[in-house]
């Protein structure tokens, strides 16, 4: 694996796209991943770079998780939103002689919308159930948080009970995705990701599928060398820490690139805002 670090305009992503031409040129596969609202702006930068898109697929992690499934086979009918909620509706409503605190709302208007978006949380962190479970043998029975997290559980257990060999989610789309990736044939393949930043726990995991998997892989991940942003970029500090170790367990080397040198397009009163945000005391511009 590489890792291309360095600030805003210090010229990662160029190097990552001088990267996939040097693919193309040999006839290798690459595949792009970018985050949902940058596909369309990275298939306009590489065609601009490489004259065309030939031999390059680019994908966000979800529509990548779409065509990993149909290619492997392991499709189910995809679940629409209002179908999650009439799910957990059901499950509600089946479980509501066991709940608690939310016993007199479960049947409520708008209570299957809050409770997909918790859920949604908790599959995005890869919260199971089963680590819901084991979260409440540590917490007080007669406290309020053992409650409402005893009758998340019932409703996550029992919804998921229902959705398993059934349906399919875009919440569960990434980690059905990973489960498929020995299918996927990647091991010829060149994966590259630009802008990992700010990530859920699920597309990480993804990725180390994909390190395990593809021949090679190459991230870019904002860092800085100036003391006073480090605190700017201390979730990216921690996703290159998380990164290395995985591939030091997997005995998977790890190449770190350096960008330092910020192109003229910086704009200077950002850049100053952006020195100061951690500042004790601020300057004047």
């Amino acid at each position: 694996m590489t890792i291309f670090r360095g600030g805003a305009h210090t010229g990662k992503s160029t190097a990552l796209y001088d990267a996939i031409r040097v693919n193309r040129e040999r006839g290798e596969h690459a595949i792009l991943l970018v985050p949902e609202q940058a596909t369309y702006a990275a298939e306009q930068k590489l065609c601009n770079a490489l004259g065309g898109l030939l031999g390059v697929e680019v994908y966000s992690f979800e529509r990548f998780s779409e065509r990993l499934l149909s290619r492997t086979g392991h499709t189910r009918p995809f679940l629409s939103v209002e179908g999650r909620h009439m799910v957990l509706r059901r499950a509600a409503y089946r479980m509501r002689g066991e709940l608690t605190v939310f016993a007199r709302v479960s049947q409520t208007s708008g209570f299957a919308e809050v409770m997909d978006e918790w859920i949604g949380r908790f599959k995005q962190s890869c919260i199971t159930p089963k680590d819901i479970e084991t979260a409440l043998g540590s917490l007080d029975p007669d406290s309020l948080l053992y409650h409402k997290l005893h009758d998340i559980l019932l409703i996550y257990r029992e919804s998921e009970a229902f959705l398993e060999s059934r349906y399919l989610t875009a919440q569960d789309l990434l980690t059905e995705a990973l489960a498929a990736l020995k299918d996927a044939g990647l091991s010829d393949t060149y994966v590259y990701v630009d802008d990992l930043d700010r990530t859920r726990e699920q597309v990480m995991r993804l990725l180390q599928g994909i390190l395990v998997q593809a021949k090679h892989v190459t991230v870019t991940l904002r860092a800085e060398s100036d003391p006073a942003l480090k605190g700017l970029f201390a979730p990216e500090e921690a996703r290159a820490e998380a990164l290395t170790a995985f591939c030091a367990e997997r005995g998977i080397p790890v190449l770190f690139r350096a960008f330092t040198e910020q192109s003229a397009k910086v704009d200077p009163a950002l850049n100053h805002l952006c020195r100061g945000l951690f500042a004790p005391e601020p300057t004047p511009y």
